[in-house]
């Protein structure tokens, strides 16, 4: 029959609710989407809802149907749900009591299939005209913002109608390379973990606006007691170069003039203590001076002044990143702050953001407390519990590389890796049984050159920290530790042989994760020029050096650090899955609420009640993980019972 819709007559097909069920339950997959007066926030709402599969297309105009009814197909477990960016819309189920399950994420499978340090379009748009050549009208989906009652389009109908086909388009195409690369089992374990991490962005976590309130106060003070320290060390020391003699007559005295906010002026002021701010820009290879921590720390000792300064940075970092304004990230419908995370980051990893709950500080002040942890907590009587994987990537290390001391160490040692490693290591340089325990000098140096090799170090990069003067000194500490345990050579220097081989880095044997990047395609074409000179004394003269020293390194590198970081993240990312389904079967999904996840480590929340329960299941769910992807070398998970987020 024709109807009206926005004044355009048109030939359309109508349908009751239930004729929609009737055609979906029985499918074996379906795409589904939707469209929203907005970002989800607990405040806007499902406007149209999209549903079906390549022949036919239902468009549901949510704000005057009851969409309950689709509840037996949505929450169907047989039929697969093809969704971009399933988590946004995971969201907004849930306000309708409907919980999403066996989706395919096209997005996810994007991601998966472009991982690594390149940065790679994954959105709708870019997807669409990538498999199928076809370009989005994007105006179309911004209609829908802040849409009141209004009748849909004939254009929006179609719009969303289109989506669905889309997306079981993409699907069909994505899956050639999914198979292609042997990526099912990567991307069943993201689909799953989807709709956890999307529980965590429902969930929110609460954060103590009051205490927050003060915290901020008390650092104003600091930032200006610390500022003023760097001050007076500057007069008190009266290094005239860097104070202003100019008589003041509002002022007492003389003054600093560095701005500490500047490293254009605080690098010249470094210098003349005799630091070197010297680093190696890895973008360009090049010298450059920095004032980071990350690269002069090592020299804090020796200028006892560099403690100030980065105790200074610390502070004004905190201020103003987590000041007063951080408190606008609470949601005045919840209480609570609900955070963005994206999925897959580079190695498998997650990263959150608006605002970042991972990156929280967890310094501790002199009383031995964390300030800012220690305001967000359970809501109302409620408690947190906090469980985190002990020392997790030295045992996947461990674990994978099989090196027989290592294995030995995490089944029968003491716990003290740093130790055991620096006693090993000096045993081999000495030429004798040698044994470090905590306090010896030795023993941090074992630890700093036992965590930067793992993950990628070199000569270049250790010598300051051991305190030696050339990389050739350092060389000879790395060959010992190399030989010390040399289970964990023998599996970095296969890691890499496999790595040139496939062009690609092999995160782990059991979801098949892989991690790609155009560094690959660009070292293959320089090592094909490289080999075509050997013969030819005048191409091998103009090669240039310092580009394929530079990938084969960046290369190196990842082969050494991403497998292990890429393990530990999907190690996690299952514990939550299992921890997930067990709180489902045993009906306690709406009691223990799961309210931040960072790498190692995942919080939930619950009321005295559930504790004991919650504490088991979490420590289980996280241990029966770690038996999954290390098969040798025993994951041990620490549950701790606090008011607030203790770590």
């Amino acid at each position: 029959m024709t109807k009206e819709i926005g004044g355009e007559a048109e030939q359309i097909a109508y349908s009751q609710i239930e004729d929609v069920v009737n055609y979906c339950k029985n499918k074996k997959i379906l795409g589904l989407d939707t469209e929203t007066s907005g970002l989800f926030n607990h405040s806007n709402v499902m406007i149209m809802l999209q549903i079906g599969d390549e022949d036919t297309q239902f468009v549901i105009d949510v704000r005057t149907i009851d969409i309950s009814p689709l509840k037996e197909v949505l929450e169907n477990p047989n039929i697969i749900k093809v969704l971009q960016n399933a988590a946004f819309d995971y969201k907004f189920f849930r306000m309708y009591k409907i919980m999403l399950v066996n989706v395919w994420d096209t997005q996810l499978a994007e991601m998966i299939l472009t991982a690594g340090p390149d940065n790679n379009e994954v959105n709708l748009g870019f997807i669409t005209s990538k498999y199928l050549n076809i370009f989005l009208d994007k105006s179309v989906r911004n209609q829908f913002i802040g849409m009141k009652g209004q009748p849909f389009t004939y254009k929006q109908v179609v719009y969303g109608a289109k989506d669905v086909e889309y997306l079981l388009g993409i699907r069909k195409e994505q899956l050639k390379d999914i198979e292609k690369y042997d990526l099912e089992p990567c991307l069943r374990l993201e689909n799953k973990f989807m709709s956890v991490l999307a529980d965590i962005e429902y969930n929110g976590f609460y954060l103590d606006r009051e205490m927050w309130s003060k915290l901020e106060i008390s650092n104003k003070d600091n930032l200006v007691n610390s500022r003023e320290a760097l001050d007076n060390y500057i007069l008190s020391n009266n290094i005239h170069l860097f104070i202003d003699t100019q008589y003041n007559l509002f002022a007492e005295g003389f003054k600093c003039n560095i701005n500490w906010d500047s490293p254009k002026q605080v690098i010249p002021f470094l210098k003349y203590l005799g630091v070197n701010t010297t680093t190696r820009d890895r973008k360009t290879g090049k010298d450059k001076d920095t004032c980071e921590e990350k690269a002069i720390g090592k020299y804090k000792n020796k200028f006892p002044f560099l403690k100030l300064y980065f105790n200074y940075k610390a502070v004004a970092k905190e201020v103003s990143t987590y000041g007063i304004e951080f408190l606008e990230h609470i949601n005045p419908v919840t209480g609570r702050v609900h955070s963005s995370f994206w999925q897959i980051v580079s190695t498998g990893r997650i990263s959150s953001n608006h605002p970042n709950l991972q990156n929280i500080p967890a310094r501790e002040d002199e009383t031995g407390s964390q300030p800012f942890r220690e305001c967000f907590r359970g809501s109302g009587d409620n408690t947190l519990i906090v469980a985190d994987y002990s020392q997790q990537e030295p045992r996947v290390t461990a674990d994978v590389c099989k090196d027989p001391a290592l294995i030995e160490f995490y089944l029968n040692g003491d716990g003290d890796t740093h130790s055991m490693v620096s006693s090993r290591l000096f045993s081999v340089i000495e030429g004798k049984d040698v044994k470090i325990t905590k306090g010896d000098p030795r023993r941090q140096i074992g630890k700093v050159l036992n965590l930067k090799l793992d993950y990628g170090g070199s000569a270049f990069t250790v010598k300051d920290d051991l305190k030696v003067k050339s990389e050739k000194e350092a060389q000879v500490f790395i060959d010992a530790l190399e030989e010390a345990f040399p289970g964990k050579k023998n599996y970095f220097d296969r890691k890499l042989k496999e790595t040139m081989k496939n062009g690609y880095i092999l995160i782990d044997s059991i979801t098949k994760r892989k991690l790609f990047t155009k560094d690959f395609d660009e070292f293959k074409v320089l090592q094909k020029r490289l080999d075509k000179s050997n013969n030819i004394p005048s191409l091998k003269a103009n090669f240039p050096w310092s580009d394929y020293f530079k990938l084969k390194g960046k290369i190196s590198r990842l082969s050494r650090n991403a497998p292990i970081q890429g393990t530990s993240g999907s190690m996690t990312k299952l514990a939550a899955i299992m921890l997930k389904k067990e709180l489902q079967e045993k009906n306690l999904y709406n009691k223990v609420w799961v309210v931040n996840l960072v790498h190692d480590e995942i919080v939930i929340e619950t009321s005295n009640e559930y504790i004991e329960i919650a504490s088991k299941l979490l420590t289980k769910c996280m241990e029966d993980a770690g038996k999954v992807f290390c098969k040798t070398i025993p994951m041990v998970a620490e549950a701790v019972v606090s008011e607030y987020w203790a770590h």
